[in-house]
């Protein structure tokens, strides 16, 4: 499985050359209004996630922000299952979006990539590792909420069993 991330106003305009599922990632809502989603207008998008409104911020950053809301454990399990069901019926790729499209869908990206693309996979011959390309390449097109990346990419070790990446 393949992911790309991609802000709001991209993923409302972006068109699946194959079939694809989307995570849906916004701020939690500031006026009336602000919670409208973006679509994927293709019959290629079998499914789209609205992973529940949260602040794209980390840990050490929490005090710059009154009345914030973290990304969970509960979020990162949803967004697991959901791309763990997808994973197990062979759709080939992901479209994270956020905002901007640089923080929270990049980590969401690079850890779909980093978890479930093959070219990562440790060698269980000679336990070799292949660096982590999806978070590498997240970086080149963004800066990854390392707090989403790290609980997700825990979310996905427990959601899909046999991936020896993480053994």
């Amino acid at each position: 499985m393949n992911a790309i991330h991609l802000s709001r106003q991209d993923f409302d305009a972006y068109v699946p050359k194959v079939p694809c599922i989307g995570i849906s990632m916004i701020d939690p809502p500031r006026w009336e209004g602000a919670d409208r989603r973006p679509k994927i207008r293709s019959r290629l998008c079998v499914e789209t996630l609205e992973v529940e409104p949260f602040h794209d911020i980390e840990p050490p950053d929490l005090k710059m922000v009154p009345d914030y809301v973290l990304f969970d454990q509960a979020r990162a399990e949803a967004i697991a299952a959901f791309i763990a069901k997808h994973n197990a019926a062979g759709i080939p790729l992901v479209v994270a979006h956020c905002e901007a499209g640089i923080s929270r869908s990049a980590a969401v990206a690079g850890a779909v990539q980093d978890y479930l693309s093959p070219w990562t996979k440790i060698s269980s011959e000679n336990r070799t590792w292949c660096e982590p390309l999806g978070y590498k390449s997240a970086f080149k097109t963004g800066r990854p909420n390392m707090h989403v990346y790290r609980l997700l990419v825990r979310a996905l070790v427990a959601a899909i069993p046999g991936n020896t990446i993480h053994e």
